[in-house]
């Protein structure tokens, strides 16, 4: 029987209820008769029913699902047995005068919303002036500013250093290769160039010598989610064959900010293929593995980067978030993760479209070491691109996508006072009683320092999990159609993914996404007339075992899939942004993260949220991974 459920017997069950109930695999009616009353109802998230597999069992129900004769029913029957009549029940009950149907979740700010963020985008909130000075004295010794016990390196600990003289670029670097090879067992890495790496660095020393660095990043180490066109560096985007040992021509809009701005660009980091899964295991490249405990899941689909960071060998990474696959693999390896606004943060090759308009789900941010890191990764990423798709989409007239900030950030703490933090207790405790415990400790802090805790709730989270499942999974299998038809050498998993993506059908779509403009308005308002953030877990529990015979070909786990996406899933839906803060740890030492959601574009009030927390809680409690380099040590 293999490790994780399912089992041959499993597969057996599925091919006989396929056959017995054939003449019911059509969709399901909607009588007219309501099952399902909009915008009311108890909390209702609820594990799906979907087979687990591994191994000969996950290759059979790969193969199953695909087959061009019994898989169209076998899918049917899978989703009809998730009720998924319930969006086409609850669609038709919206008010079409009043809400549309939502594919892109762009939403404008009124005038004086707008001029709200103007406000705030000078001075301390700046962005480029925080990539400048980095908010503080960066010739002042960075041991003196340390909290107790173990603690990640910062940025600023890269750029004190750099200025100080206590090391150089080059020196730094050669660690980090080191760090490299001391950690290869993690599996991080899709490609590296370390000669291109020690040019990187030999180039930054040349500006410190001068006095004239590029900003607080200059010589900093930088790793890319595998998604990131990179001038010299293979792109995957987590599968095999095709043009993947190709060497892109030119960095990608994300990597040449960072290149701009002095930062070392180390090499793009392993993700599950496509970003399937959020547990973060690549059979095609055999890795990550959790820096706490190599046996257990990373996170994913941003696997490698939060492994990076964690690890110790960068203090930023790049990541993509199409279902928590920033915010994921921050909680279970332990670091900070932003997932921005949508549109906030223009991802691509190019203009105009910068391939922006591949998926209506996809959000980009950093992982990152501590606060000031995701701060500075934020800053690096968000201006806008004029002529890009996310510019022309929220409209370029008036000033166009409005003013990335970083207010608050220079006294976290006190931008606690008086924020008003939503927690919808039923949702908030739907996880593992130490994830609760620990999530409930951050909020009694955040309390203490004046916070105000605002009861909440919010109908048909069942139905918006799904809406967010639906939504993805055809933009999934759209762009994967091609790859799914003609045979590339897809991951057993991936192949299911893209069979139950192609089952769904367009009324089906249609009303996810009619659900959707109504989650977007319902969310709105609590945002202008309630709360400022919504406080829940990351994830309901800690990194799940990795059992050895999901190493060869990986896993498929619909029901836990979807269990770890149930608090994240909402940002992806509507398009506002949201973060992981590491804020403790499980019985055997794993990371466990808290989730803070916000309104569009106030990406900074996360961020000096995340700040505060850790200033009052993290700082002094973070606990150093099995699997860890100091790249700075001795300097």
């Amino acid at each position: 029987r293999d490790s994780m459920g399912g089992g041959r017997a499993g597969v057996l069950c599925v091919i006989a209820v396929a056959f017995g109930v054939l003449w019911k695999s059509g969709e399901v009616d909607v009588t007219g008769v309501t099952t399902w009353k909009l915008a009311e109802g108890p909390y209702d998230l609820k594990v799906l029913d979907a087979p687990k597999a591994t191994g000969f069992t996950l290759r059979v129900l790969a193969s199953l699902l695909g087959n061009k004769v019994i898989g169209p029913p076998i899918r049917r029957i899978l989703l009809n047995g998730n009720h998924i009549e319930m969006l086409r029940e609850l669609a038709l009950q919206v008010d079409r005068n009043e809400v549309g149907v939502v594919y892109f979740p762009m939403v404008r700010l009124n005038n004086e919303q707008r001029a709200r963020h103007e406000a705030l985008a000078v001075d301390d909130g700046n962005v480029s002036s925080l990539l400048l000075t980095g908010h503080t004295d960066l010739k002042a010794d960075w041991r003196k500013s340390k909290g107790k016990g173990f603690q990640f390196r910062s940025s600023l600990d890269y750029a004190r250093a750099y200025r100080r003289g206590d090391t150089t670029v080059v020196e730094a670097m050669k660690r980090f290769l080191r760090g490299v090879e001391e950690t290869r067992e993690l599996g991080i890495w899709i490609h590296m160039n370390e000669s291109e790496i020690m040019s990187q660095a030999a180039e930054s020393d040349k500006r410190f010598q001068s006095g004239n660095p590029l900003s607080v990043l200059d010589g900093v180490p930088v790793a890319f989610k595998d998604m990131v066109n990179i001038a010299g560096h293979r792109r995957t985007d987590g599968t095999v064959g095709g043009d993947t040992d190709a060497l892109q021509d030119t960095d990608g809009i994300i990597a040449s900010r960072f290149r701009k701005l002095g930062a070392i660009i180390v090499g793009t980091t392993v993700m599950t293929e496509f970003g399937v899964t959020p547990l973060g295991w690549s059979a095609h490249y055999q890795g990550p593995r959790n820096p706490y405990n190599p046996r257990h899941f990373p996170g994913g689909s941003s696997s490698g980067s939060a492994v990076a960071v964690a690890a110790g060998l960068v203090p930023i990474a790049v990541g993509f978030d199409g279902g928590g696959s920033i915010r994921i693999p921050s909680a279970l390896s332990g670091c900070f993760g932003l997932s921005a606004t949508f549109g906030r943060i223009a991802i691509g090759s190019g203009l105009p479209s910068g391939g922006a308009t591949t998926s209506t789900m996809l959000h980009a941010g950093p992982l990152a070491a501590t606060a000031t890191d995701l701060a500075l990764g934020y800053a690096a990423m968000a201006p806008s691109v004029p002529g890009h798709f996310y510019s022309t989409l929220y409209g370029e007239g008036g000033g166009g996508l409005p003013p990335p900030h970083v207010a608050g950030l220079s006294s976290p703490v006190k931008s606690l006072k008086g924020l008003r933090v939503g927690v919808f207790w039923e949702w908030f405790e739907d996880a593992d009683d130490e994830v609760v415990a620990a999530c409930v400790k951050a909020l009694d802090v955040m309390q203490a320092q004046g916070a105000v805790l605002v009861n909440i709730t919010i109908p048909h989270m069942q139905a918006l999990s799904m809406s967010h499942g639906i939504g993805i999974s055809v933009e999934f299998s759209h762009l994967n159609d091609l790859l799914y038809s003609n045979g590339h050498p897809l991951e057993p998993n991936t192949r299911v993914t893209l069979a139950l993506g192609n089952a769904i059908s367009g009324l089906e779509f249609v009303s996810a996404n009619r659900l959707r403009g109504w989650a977007l308005q319902y969310f709105q308002k609590l945002f202008e007339s309630k709360v400022d953030v919504i406080a829940t877990p990351t994830v309901p529990f800690a990194a799940p075992e990795l059992p050895k015979d999901v190493e060869a070909h990986g896993v498929s786990d619909t029901p836990t899939v979807v269990q770890m996406m149930k608090f994240i899933f909402v940002s992806n839906l509507i398009g506002a942004p949201g973060l992981s803060v590491p804020v403790g740890y499980s019985s055997n030492d794993l990371p466990l993260g808290l989730h803070l959601l916000a309104a569009h574009w106030d990406d900074a009030t996360l961020i000096s949220a995340a700040a505060a927390l850790e200033e009052l809680l993290v700082r002094d409690g973070r606990r150093r991974p099995k699997h860890h380099v100091d790249v700075l040590a001795g300097s």
